[in-house]
């Protein structure tokens, strides 16, 4: 597993580093500003970042929002010396997936990591359905005797609706999602987003994807 571990006090960032990576053989890269952050978020691929909350550029909520823009799937814990409810529902709002206060155990650290990871359990392969398997590492559907790559529009779509309760995406939330906010307005985005799911059901399976009602789409898992 390749983590990033973004926290500006280099012993504490040298102590979290060495411990995950003999205790659990993971991989850690480290940044200490989130622009230093964003940039290896650009040209690395992670499956789960670690964040202080105070870092010497801007506060990392961020960032934060940022990345989950990029990858709902992607799990964040915020390290953080402060504790109050406000900030507490700060970190959730920003796409937090947990917090732990500061100073901690490193077993501690270890196991929120496991515990958020466990719930992501279907995050790489995610077996459909009709038998097929949605390879969301490699953006790929891949069947029996052959494997589709994905564009990163219809990557989008399915981790967007991976990522709800149920599996289920209603669908103006989709098209702000993948198209931003005013895409919601513009009559072009129903349109893309009816060539889309059309697309993904001659990919997936004519019975991957359920519409319900006209307004939601949940995807059919085994």
């Amino acid at each position: 597993m390749k983590i990033l571990l973004v926290e500006d006090d280099k012993k504490i960032a040298t102590n979290i580093k060495r411990f995950l990576q003999f205790s659990e053989n993971w991989t850690v890269d480290t940044a200490a500003t989130l622009q230093e952050a964003e940039k290896k978020l650009e040209k690395n691929k992670y499956d789960f970042v670690i964040l202080d909350v105070m870092l010497p550029d801007w506060e990392s909520y961020h960032l934060a929002r940022q990345i989950k823009k990029r990858d709902l799937l992607l799990p964040i814990i915020f390290l953080t010396a402060k504790g109050e409810l406000e900030d507490k529902l700060s970190w959730f709002d920003s796409g937090g997936d947990d917090y732990i206060t500061k100073p901690f155990e490193m077993a501690e650290l270890v196991a929120r990591v496991k515990a958020i990871l466990s719930r992501y359990g279907v995050r790489d392969n995610i077996v459909l359905a009709n038998g097929r398997t949605l390879d969301l590492t490699q953006n790929k559907v891949i069947s029996d005797h052959w494997a589709f790559s994905l564009n990163k529009t219809q990557s989008a779509i399915l981790k967007y609706m991976l990522s709800q309760a149920g599996k289920i995406a209603n669908r103006t939330d989709l098209i702000e999602y993948v198209w931003g906010e005013d895409a919601i307005w513009d009559q072009k985005s129903d349109q893309k987003l009816d060539v889309y799911m059309a697309n993904l059901r001659k990919i997936l399976g004519e019975w991957a994807i359920e519409t319900i009602k006209g307004v939601w789409y949940k995807i059919l898992l085994k």
